[in-house]
């Protein structure tokens, strides 16, 4: 056998060798991590995902967490709190999207944590919405269908909301009427007083009435202006 044959095979070996609970050597894995392709946050989703079953497959443990923003920014905390493991390193093997979902498979060093190592404080998810009427009943169910929680006092953030509403008349959609909608918001961090992200959406909905065609438009766009900053605010948490 040559050198780099035996080299292979003798690190084949240790890395199948169990290590002790206090070990802090490297286990090599493989695995898939699954998300939603529903967002531009469902790339940080599905490595969230990967690096959980990374660690529930080098250390034997399960790891509860959600492939919505918990999955994507806070994902590593619950490895170290639940598990006592850490995900190294990792390189990307291959990246696609299939029947909807986003598929990311990567070789990952897990190491377990020494018990001297300290957990990470939570990462904050929680959101208040200055806004009232149809605009926060969709923000409201925009950020919930990310993962974030939406408070009615304090919050580590704050959404506020412009809403622009007009009803267009056609004599094509008769009886019906066109209502359009546009919220623009802004999303402060409560720590910092700064502005984290700021994003607008459009809607339209049809409707017998004026007013309820209106509230709806709204209401759509406030959903979409929701998701998006629910996205947005992934990626910016993620990678601090």
């Amino acid at each position: 056998m040559s050198r780099q044959g035996s080299l292979a095979l003798l690190l084949a070996l240790t890395g199948c060798a169990s290590a002790p609970a206090s070990s802090t050597v490297g286990i090599t894995v493989e695995v898939e991590g699954v998300a939603p392709a529903d967002g531009s946050s469902a790339g940080d989703r599905a490595l969230a995902d990967a690096q959980k079953r990374a660690v529930e497959k080098a250390l034997g443990v399960s790891i509860a967490a959600s492939t919505k923003v918990e999955a994507a920014i806070a994902v590593r905390r619950r490895i170290w709190a639940d598990a006592r493991g850490r995900v190294e390193s990792w390189t990307v093997l291959g990246d696609r999207v299939e029947g909807g979902m986003r598929l990311l498979r990567i070789r990952a060093i897990v190491r377990r944590l020494a018990d001297s190592e300290e957990i990470p404080p939570p990462v904050p998810t929680a959101v208040r919405i200055e806004a009232a009427g149809p605009v926060r009943t969709g923000l409201r169910r925009g950020l919930a269908a990310r993962g974030f929680t939406v408070v009615e006092q304090g919050g580590d953030f704050v959404v506020r909301a412009i809403v622009d509403a007009e009803v267009l008349r056609d004599g094509r959609t008769a009886p019906f009427v066109s209502g359009r909608g546009r919220v623009s918001v802004s999303v402060v961090e409560t720590a910092t007083g700064g502005v984290v992200l700021e994003q607008a959406r459009e809607a339209a909905e049809l409707d017998g009435d004026a007013m309820t065609a209106s509230s709806r438009a709204v209401e759509s766009a406030g959903e979409l202006c929701g998701r998006e900053a629910a996205d947005g605010l992934s990626k910016i948490l993620w990678n601090r």
